[in-house]
């Protein structure tokens, strides 16, 4: 879908909104919802598998 809304392509601004400070969401592994990036996973992001306390446990 190529609409022009402002200046900005209209796919280029649902790119921008489904990341959050430059990362990309991922699946719970889980119960397979998708979840967003947080300040207290800054540092090991790349290792996050699961989108809450309650879904680790369940594993």
């Amino acid at each position: 879908m190529n609409v022009l809304v402002g200046s900005r392509l209209y796919a280029e601004i649902v790119r921008i909104a489904k990341t959050k400070n430059g990362f990309s969401p991922k699946i719970c592994q889980t119960c397979g919802l998708q979840f967003e990036w947080r300040k207290k996973w800054a540092k090991n992001w790349e290792e996050v598998k699961f989108c809450s306390t309650r879904c680790r446990d369940k594993k």
